[in-house]
């Protein structure tokens, strides 16, 4: 009867050392898979990194063009208003340069211009130059003199 309970244990410790084999490889393949895990996790990790970096000067740049168009705009814009404000200065200064050639009622130098409008003399000789060639006044020259006036159709 000893015998049969040797063999009954025997087939137990068996199947016991079969089983504990089994988990012996479950655990090793566990620690390999694990082992591939690890190593993926630090290639996302270095993946996340550099792309972290990318960001932040993504970021960095994205601010920067920001910056760098909101200052366009604004040289834009204050361009824009200088420029309809010397337009309008300069329609301005044509209306006066009008107004004095026909209450005098005869030719008239530049420096005289000047004289009763406040402006320099280039700043009317430039405007006087810009109305010759849109046909609004006439100019002759008078020896070394040039003289202005309007013209008949005006």
């Amino acid at each position: 009867m000893q015998l049969f309970f040797w063999k009954k244990d025997d087939h137990k410790i068996k199947e016991l050392e079969e089983k504990i084999k089994n988990i012996n490889d479950q655990i090793i393949n566990i620690k390999k898979e694990n082992e591939k895990l690890k190593e993926r996790v630090d290639e996302e990790e270095k993946t996340i990194s550099i792309l972290r970096e990318s960001n932040i000067k993504l970021g960095e740049a994205l601010i920067k063009l920001a910056k760098t168009i909101e200052y366009k705009k604004e040289t834009v814009d204050s361009q824009e208003k200088r420029n309809i404000r010397k337009e309008g200065e300069h329609v301005l200064l044509e209306e006066e340069i009008i107004k004095i050639l026909q209450e005098r009622n005869q030719p008239i130098q530049a420096r005289e211009i000047s004289q009763l409008t406040g402006r320099t003399r280039e700043h009317v000789s430039r405007t006087l130059k810009s109305m010759t060639d849109k046909g609004i006044v006439k100019r002759e020259k008078k020896g070394k003199l040039f003289l202005y006036s309007l013209k008949d159709n005006s």
